[in-house]
Protein backbone atom coordinates (compact mmCIF):
# COMPACT_ATOMS: atom_id res chain seq x y z
CA UNK A 1 0.00 0.00 0.00
CA UNK A 2 1.49 3.04 -0.89
CA UNK A 3 2.25 5.97 1.59
CA UNK A 4 -0.32 8.74 0.00
CA UNK A 5 -3.10 5.67 0.06
CA UNK A 6 -2.14 4.94 3.89
CA UNK A 7 -2.27 8.37 5.43
CA UNK A 8 -5.66 9.13 3.59
CA UNK A 9 -7.15 6.09 4.72
CA UNK A 10 -5.56 6.89 8.42
CA UNK A 11 -6.78 10.18 8.03
CA UNK A 12 -10.62 9.09 7.15
CA UNK A 13 -10.75 6.75 9.92
CA UNK A 14 -9.28 9.90 12.72
CA UNK A 15 -11.53 12.22 10.80
CA UNK A 16 -14.95 10.08 11.73
CA UNK A 17 -13.60 10.46 15.78
CA UNK A 18 -14.94 7.12 17.36
CA UNK A 19 -14.27 3.56 16.33
CA UNK A 20 -14.28 0.11 18.20
CA UNK A 21 -11.35 -2.38 16.42
CA UNK A 22 -13.80 -5.40 17.25
CA UNK A 23 -11.51 -8.06 19.25
CA UNK A 24 -9.63 -10.69 17.13
CA UNK A 25 -11.04 -14.07 17.90
CA UNK A 26 -8.41 -15.65 19.82
CA UNK A 27 -7.46 -18.88 18.12
CA UNK A 28 -6.81 -16.73 14.84
CA UNK A 29 -4.58 -14.44 16.78
CA UNK A 30 -1.24 -16.63 16.11
CA UNK A 31 -1.71 -16.66 12.81
CA UNK A 32 -2.41 -13.31 12.08
CA UNK A 33 0.71 -12.76 14.07
CA UNK A 34 3.01 -15.03 12.27
CA UNK A 35 1.43 -13.92 9.11
CA UNK A 36 1.97 -10.20 10.09
CA UNK A 37 5.54 -11.10 10.95
CA UNK A 38 6.41 -12.61 7.49
CA UNK A 39 4.54 -10.20 5.48
CA UNK A 40 7.14 -7.20 7.49
CA UNK A 41 10.33 -9.30 7.21
CA UNK A 42 9.33 -9.56 3.41
CA UNK A 43 8.95 -5.14 3.35
CA UNK A 44 11.93 -4.58 5.35
CA UNK A 45 13.93 -6.70 2.58
CA UNK A 46 12.20 -4.75 0.12
CA UNK A 47 13.45 -0.78 1.46
CA UNK A 48 13.41 0.88 5.19
CA UNK A 49 9.94 2.55 6.21
CA UNK A 50 10.42 5.98 5.48
CA UNK A 51 10.05 8.81 8.26
CA UNK A 52 6.77 9.53 6.75
CA UNK A 53 5.26 5.60 7.27
CA UNK A 54 6.52 5.63 10.44
CA UNK A 55 4.76 8.84 11.56
CA UNK A 56 1.99 7.69 10.05
CA UNK A 57 2.18 4.27 11.38
CA UNK A 58 2.57 6.05 15.24
CA UNK A 59 -0.64 7.71 14.93
CA UNK A 60 -2.51 4.52 13.14
CA UNK A 61 -1.20 2.77 16.37
CA UNK A 62 -2.30 5.46 19.59
CA UNK A 63 -5.79 5.12 17.41
CA UNK A 64 -5.85 1.86 17.80
CA UNK A 65 -4.66 1.46 21.43
CA UNK A 66 -7.41 3.93 21.75
CA UNK A 67 -10.27 1.95 20.38
CA UNK A 68 -9.71 -1.17 23.28
CA UNK A 69 -8.54 1.10 26.48
CA UNK A 70 -11.15 0.37 29.13
CA UNK A 71 -11.87 4.08 29.60
CA UNK A 72 -13.83 4.44 26.48
CA UNK A 73 -15.60 1.31 25.87
CA UNK A 74 -18.59 3.34 27.21
CA UNK A 75 -18.46 5.25 23.88
CA UNK A 76 -17.13 2.19 21.83
CA UNK A 77 -20.07 -0.34 22.80
CA UNK A 78 -22.30 2.05 21.07
CA UNK A 79 -20.68 3.35 18.09
CA UNK A 80 -17.55 1.42 16.20
CA UNK A 81 -14.18 2.02 16.24
CA UNK A 82 -14.05 2.87 12.82
CA UNK A 83 -17.26 3.91 10.73
CA UNK A 84 -17.06 1.12 8.53
CA UNK A 85 -17.65 -1.35 11.85
CA UNK A 86 -20.68 0.26 12.38
CA UNK A 87 -23.91 -2.17 12.63
CA UNK A 88 -27.41 -2.42 11.82
CA UNK A 89 -28.30 -2.40 15.55
CA UNK A 90 -25.78 0.54 15.93
CA UNK A 91 -27.99 2.60 13.46
CA UNK A 92 -31.32 1.63 14.75
CA UNK A 93 -30.37 2.72 18.16
CA UNK A 94 -33.02 5.29 19.26
CA UNK A 95 -30.85 5.50 22.94
CA UNK A 96 -29.29 8.75 23.79
CA UNK A 97 -26.03 9.12 25.51
CA UNK A 98 -25.60 8.75 29.25
CA UNK A 99 -23.12 10.51 31.43
CA UNK A 100 -20.99 7.61 31.43
CA UNK A 101 -20.90 7.74 28.18
CA UNK A 102 -20.37 11.32 27.65
CA UNK A 103 -17.52 11.31 30.11
CA UNK A 104 -15.69 8.56 27.21
CA UNK A 105 -17.06 10.17 23.88
CA UNK A 106 -15.43 13.41 25.03
CA UNK A 107 -12.04 11.64 25.99
CA UNK A 108 -12.62 9.94 22.54
CA UNK A 109 -13.20 13.12 20.66
CA UNK A 110 -9.86 14.95 22.33
CA UNK A 111 -7.57 12.27 21.76
CA UNK A 112 -9.04 12.04 17.82
CA UNK A 113 -8.99 15.82 17.28
CA UNK A 114 -5.08 15.54 18.59
CA UNK A 115 -4.52 12.19 15.95
CA UNK A 116 -6.45 13.86 13.03
CA UNK A 117 -3.62 17.32 13.38
CA UNK A 118 -0.88 15.25 14.06
CA UNK A 119 -1.75 13.61 10.74
CA UNK A 120 -2.52 16.58 8.94
CA UNK A 121 0.48 18.18 9.93
CA UNK A 122 2.68 14.92 8.71
CA UNK A 123 0.62 15.13 5.68
CA UNK A 124 1.24 19.01 5.37
CA UNK A 125 5.10 18.30 6.20
CA UNK A 126 5.54 16.18 2.90
CA UNK A 127 5.37 18.52 0.71
CA UNK A 128 3.23 17.57 -1.77
CA UNK A 129 0.22 19.87 -3.16
CA UNK A 130 -1.97 17.02 -2.60
CA UNK A 131 -1.23 16.14 0.61
CA UNK A 132 -1.43 19.52 1.80
CA UNK A 133 -5.15 19.88 -0.24
CA UNK A 134 -6.50 16.94 1.55
CA UNK A 135 -5.42 18.01 5.23
CA UNK A 136 -6.62 21.35 4.68
CA UNK A 137 -9.95 19.78 2.96
CA UNK A 138 -10.28 17.70 6.38
CA UNK A 139 -10.27 20.49 8.28
CA UNK A 140 -12.32 22.84 6.27
CA UNK A 141 -15.00 20.66 4.93
CA UNK A 142 -14.84 17.58 7.71
CA UNK A 143 -14.05 19.31 10.96
CA UNK A 144 -17.50 21.51 10.86
CA UNK A 145 -19.81 18.22 10.31
CA UNK A 146 -17.91 16.33 12.64
CA UNK A 147 -17.78 19.01 15.64
CA UNK A 148 -21.68 19.40 15.08
CA UNK A 149 -22.23 15.30 15.23
CA UNK A 150 -20.34 15.29 17.99
CA UNK A 151 -21.95 18.19 19.97
CA UNK A 152 -25.14 16.70 18.69
CA UNK A 153 -24.44 13.37 20.56
CA UNK A 154 -22.74 14.92 23.86
CA UNK A 155 -26.00 17.26 24.29
CA UNK A 156 -28.14 14.44 23.87
CA UNK A 157 -30.18 15.83 20.35
CA UNK A 158 -28.86 13.20 18.50
CA UNK A 159 -29.95 9.75 19.82
CA UNK A 160 -27.00 7.20 18.95
CA UNK A 161 -27.98 5.48 15.93
CA UNK A 162 -28.91 9.18 14.30
CA UNK A 163 -25.05 9.48 15.33
CA UNK A 164 -23.69 6.78 14.15
CA UNK A 165 -25.62 7.14 10.61
CA UNK A 166 -24.16 10.35 9.75
CA UNK A 167 -20.86 8.97 10.71
CA UNK A 168 -21.05 6.32 8.14
CA UNK A 169 -22.69 9.11 5.72
CA UNK A 170 -19.50 11.40 6.36
CA UNK A 171 -16.96 8.04 5.88
CA UNK A 172 -18.72 6.91 2.83
CA UNK A 173 -18.49 11.06 1.76
CA UNK A 174 -15.05 11.49 2.15
CA UNK A 175 -13.97 8.23 0.57
CA UNK A 176 -15.70 9.16 -2.84
CA UNK A 177 -14.05 12.45 -2.23
CA UNK A 178 -10.61 10.86 -1.70
CA UNK A 179 -11.61 8.59 -5.04
CA UNK A 180 -11.87 11.80 -7.16
CA UNK A 181 -8.70 13.20 -5.86
CA UNK A 182 -6.84 9.88 -6.93
CA UNK A 183 -7.80 10.26 -10.08
CA UNK A 184 -6.51 13.24 -10.80
CA UNK A 185 -3.20 11.95 -9.98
Amino acid sequence: MSARLCCSLVLSALLLAGCAVPPADQSDISSIQTTAAENNRTQSLRREPSQYELRITEVSNRLRAACVAEAFQPYFRKSACLPNGITEAMLNDRTRITREQRRAAEGVFELTRELNEDTRRIMIETGTPQEARIAEESRTLSDPRIEAMQEGLLKGTLTWGEYNMRRLELFEEIQRRRALLGEED
